[in-house]
């Protein structure tokens, strides 16, 4: 796929300011700007993608997956299933030559094992031919345990690459996944998860934002094992 700025940043909803010197050698005043464009807090959005510039490290993973891995694209949707999905991967895409979806989940090292785990029994849900690609930052400590966490409870093929590791000449080698297992807690525990916007917070930064009154309680959902606060700005 090409990787020009326009289609970067439509594939990609994000351009953080050192992946334009980075990738292109460009400075923000040297952007060739479009009417969809936005430029704010140091990076480049696609308006439509805007979402008050939050989680912005991540939308930074998900262009680095997509940037490295486009000359192996035959097509990329970004956060394909909308609001009302059981599963919303990062984006879902197809390799040259290959048959099956790969859905791309970007870690930045803030989701807890719980949250991954309520993941990944969405992904029971996903269609049986689909692979788990886990773009990860974060030393070797929090790579060891997204391994364990997946090999544990992955319903679909799954691998898992750091960020440094990222190139047109990676290894697709999928592991073995664990069919139809649900995640296993002690007994009595629950899982709390936040959502504000759709998309999951970390829980001390969830938690630390309802302290001080800069994010507030709305609807609750009950899962299986899980309890899902919905939060809204006040």
């Amino acid at each position: 796929m090409e990787r020009d700025l326009a289609s970067l940043l439509k594939a990609t909803g994000y351009v953080s300011r050192q992946q334009l010197e980075t990738f292109f050698h460009l400075a923000p005043a040297s952007i060739p700007f479009e009417p969809w464009m936005l430029w704010y807090q140091e990076a480049l959005w696609d308006g439509e993608h805007f979402h008050r510039g939050q989680h912005r490290r991540h939308w930074a993973l998900r262009t680095e997956a997509f940037w490295h891995l486009a000359p192996l694209l035959a097509s990329w949707e970004l956060d394909p299933g909308g609001d009302g999905a059981i599963v919303r991967p990062d984006a879902l895409f197809f390799l040259n030559g290959r048959a099956e979806a790969v859905a791309l989940e970007a870690d930045t090292g803030k989701e807890t094992r719980e949250q991954w785990w309520e993941k990944l029994r969405r992904y029971q849900s996903a269609p049986l031919d689909w692979r788990l690609l886990v773009v990860a930052q974060g030393r070797a400590l929090r790579l060891q345990r997204l391994r364990t966490w997946m090999a544990d409870s992955s319903p679909r093929p799954w691998l898992l690459v750091p960020e440094s590791a990222l190139d047109a000449e990676l290894v697709w080698e999928w592991n073995l996944p664990k069919p139809e297992l649900r995640p296993v807690l002690p007994q009595g525990e629950r899982i709390r998860r936040y959502l504000l916007h759709g998309s999951d917070l970390p829980l001390e930064e969830a938690e630390r934002a309802l302290r001080t009154g800069t994010l507030i309680h709305g609807a609750r959902e009950r899962q299986h094992q899980a309890d899902v606060h919905h939060l809204k700005e006040r």
